[in-house]
C-alpha cells in the first residue's frame, strides 16, 4: 500500500485570491515535487506555511505519514519541515530532471509537446548557448556558468 508522505485533505489556505481550489486535496508520495504553475509570492507562501506546518489551514486537515502535527513529537515535525521547500523556479533548476526536462518544461506543459520536439525545435539557440553538450546531464553535476545558462534558457 502507497503511504504519502504529505496529505492535504479539505484544506482551505486562509486569505487566498479566489481562485485558488477550494478546498484542496493533494497527496504527495516520498521525494515528489509539487510544482505550483502560475502562482504568485503570496499564495505560494500561505501553501508553503501551511505545508510545513508553520500556519494552520483555515479550514481541513494536513498530514505527514498519515499523522498530523499534533501526534508527530517535536524532533519529527522538524525533520518534516527540513524537507518542505519552496523553490523559485526562475533562481534553480529542479533537481531531479536533467538539463533538458528543465528547459523543455514549460512548453512540454502548455503546449503538449514532448522534450525531445521542445529541444529539436530550440536546437539552435541551445547550440548558441553551448548547452547541447549538457542536456542530459542533471542539474548537480554541470558547470556553474551551464547552469545559469540553463536557467536562462528555460
Amino acid at each position: 500500500m502507497l503511504r504519502h508522505s504529505l496529505i492535504m485533505h479539505q484544506v482551505s489556505l486562509p486569505d487566498l485570491h479566489p481562485d485558488w481550489p477550494v478546498p484542496l486535496d493533494l497527496e504527495l508520495g516520498l521525494n515528489e515535487v509539487l510544482l505550483l504553475e502560475g502562482v504568485g509570492w503570496n499564495e505560494a507562501r500561505a501553501f508553503w506555511q501551511v505545508a510545513a506546518t508553520l500556519d494552520l489551514p483555515a479550514q481541513g486537515e494536513v498530514l505527514y505519514w498519515g499523522k498530523s502535527r499534533d501526534q508527530l513529537p517535536r524532533n519529527e515535525l522538524f525533520q518534516v519541515r527540513k524537507q518542505i521547500a519552496y523553490i523559485a523556479p526562475g533562481q534553480v533548476l529542479l533537481q531531479h530532471r536533467n538539463l533538458g526536462e528543465n528547459i523543455a518544461l514549460a512548453k512540454c506543459y502548455h503546449q503538449e509537446l514532448t522534450v525531445a520536439q521542445v529541444l529539436e525545435d530550440q536546437e539552435a539557440f541551445l547550440d548558441r548557448l553551448g548547452l547541447q553538450p549538457f542536456l542530459n546531464w542533471m542539474p548537480a553535476h554541470l558547470p556553474l556558468h551551464i547552469y545559469w545558462r540553463g536557467i536562462w534558457a528555460r
